[in-house]
């Protein structure tokens, strides 16, 4: 069975609070009082939950604004699928989502359509 590494994009909250992270944290996008941050890590734990209802297995749900420790955390997991959450934020006339796949990963691939599919939907 394959083992799944979720990252929630961005600095997690309770960094940003405590003023851990440095006197600029990486909260992401933010607008009409929303950060990404709070959203990515919203929208991870329930993929985590919905892979585990589906018999899945979620190495952890992973926050940090350090793209060393996400990937040294994913790799130490062992994992054989990496997904990281974002919100991006464009001008008001960007519509859509995107979904990404490590290049040459047929698994990968077929995941990333799948979650495209299940995100245009609903």
């Amino acid at each position: 069975m394959s083992k799944i590494f979720i990252n929630a994009g961005h600095s997690p909250q309770w960094e940003i609070d405590a003023g851990i992270i440095s006197t600029d944290p990486e909260p992401g996008a933010c607008a009409f009082g929303l950060q990404e941050n709070i959203i990515a890590y919203s929208v991870a734990s329930l993929l985590k939950t919905e892979c585990e209802s589906f018999g899945l297995k979620v190495a952890e749900v992973f926050q940090s604004s350090s793209l060393q420790e996400i990937t040294d955390s994913a790799n130490y997991s062992n994992s054989d699928i990496f997904v990281s959450i974002h919100c991006n934020a464009a001008s008001p006339s960007a519509k859509g989502t995107e979904t990404f796949y490590c290049a040459g990963s047929s698994k990968g691939r077929t995941i990333a359509e799948f979650v495209q599919k299940i995100i245009v939907a609903n």
